[in-house]
């Protein structure tokens, strides 16, 4: 009996020395996995910048609005202050005011650069299972930031097609071989079906240039994109002035080709205003940002008012054997940053492609405009 007694208490000891070995080995392991975990790193900095528009850098020169990342703005203060001598008066968190000669000039931060590479996936998640039927293109105009997805990659343009057709014929306006006002009569070899417009009981009616500019792009007509294109020498004539004058491969209405970089480009030209002059640029921008309110479920769904009402775009839509299209593409203007979004597609169901617009739309203004 006592041997077995001894023998029991033995079998015990060896099995508790066994269960404080395991929770010593496993309070070990917990404490070098929470020392990996959080033990701190060198995280890779960011490429800051301060861009836009030139920064001062001599005499008294100072850009009349300057956007800065948030992160740098610092030096750019500093900057200021060894220059001119002055602080700069903070109006709000994002905006100051720098007063020389009896001038003020607006100072406007903007946020930090963000993960162009978690936002490109975020956008290839809402394009799901299908992607190869989408063309993206994204950039940001403040912080030189670049996102394309089959931007390369030819696509039916539908109506965006007349964006190249309303420049050229504002870049002929600025060389002085026609006028807006100039009066031109609607003929039988601009008619086109369907159209929005004009339609074949207007055919011996004379339109100002700018009513042609009007039905073209506020109303989304498809008779006033073949008057144009008649008034500058037929199709063939203004694809090559695409070709040479806007710098664009694939934007054309015949043939019905599009890459979505090239639309990117025009609107890009148009907002850096590298087109047109001053005055038939601020009318194109005009002429995009009152397009018709039936085509205004796309882009414009994803960004809050005011600045929903400032975007100047151009939608696509309609049928194409063997599916349908719906595209949009235009400049943003933000609350502190600007962008251009391009979206084309083919053969889907439109309210998809509807869908899908609207979705990343919200997505790039939420991250371009946080701060």
């Amino acid at each position: 009996m006592i041997k077995l007694g001894k023998e029991i208490k033995k079998e015990i000891s060896d099995i508790k020395f066994y269960i404080y070995l395991f929770v010593a080995l496993f309070l070990a392991i917990f404490t070098l996995f929470n020392a990996y975990i959080f033990w701190p790193r060198s995280a890779e900095e960011p490429v800051y910048q301060i861009k836009t528009q030139e920064v001062p850098i001599k005499e008294d020169t100072v850009a009349l609005s300057t956007k800065i990342e948030k992160t740098p703005y610092f030096i750019y203060k500093d900057l200021v202050k060894n220059l001119y001598k002055t602080e700069l008066a903070e109006v709000n968190p994002t905006q100051d005011i720098l007063k020389l000669n009896n001038t003020e000039y607006t100072i406007n931060v903007i946020p930090d650069r963000y993960d162009k590479d978690l936002l490109k996936q975020q956008i290839m998640n809402i394009l799901g299972s299908d992607p190869e039927h989408y063309g993206v293109y994204f950039y940001d105009l403040d912080r030189d930031i670049e996102i394309g997805i089959n931007d390369d990659v030819i696509f039916p343009p539908m109506s965006i097609s007349k964006l190249p057709i309303a420049v050229l014929m504002l870049r002929e306006v600025d060389k002085g071989n026609f006028s807006l006002d100039q009066q031109e009569v609607f003929d039988w070899g601009s008619t086109a079906d369907p159209t929005n417009v004009l339609k074949t009981n207007y055919v011996g009616t004379s339109f100002a240039i700018r009513d042609y500019l009007r039905f073209l792009i506020i109303d989304s007509d498809n008779a006033s994109i073949r008057k144009l294109e008649n008034l500058m020498g037929g199709y063939l004539a203004t694809n090559e002035k695409a070709k040479n004058e806007l710098g664009v491969t694939h934007f054309f209405r015949d043939p019905h080709d599009v890459i979505a970089k090239d639309i990117g480009r025009v609107f890009r030209g148009i907002y850096d205003g590298s087109y047109l002059s001053k005055e038939t640029n601020e009318y194109m921008l005009y002429l995009l940002q009152n397009t018709h309110f039936s085509l205004q479920d796309g882009i414009p769904v994803g960004v809050p008012e005011p600045y929903k009402s400032q975007i100047a775009h151009k939608t696509g839509q309609g049928s194409s054997n063997p599916g349908f299209i719906w595209e949009d593409a235009g400049i943003i203007f933000g609350e502190h940053s600007d962008y251009v979004l391009v979206i084309v597609n083919d053969f889907i169901d439109i309210p998809t492609a509807r869908y899908k617009i609207q979705q990343i739309s919200g997505l790039i203004w939420d991250t371009t405009q946080e701060i």
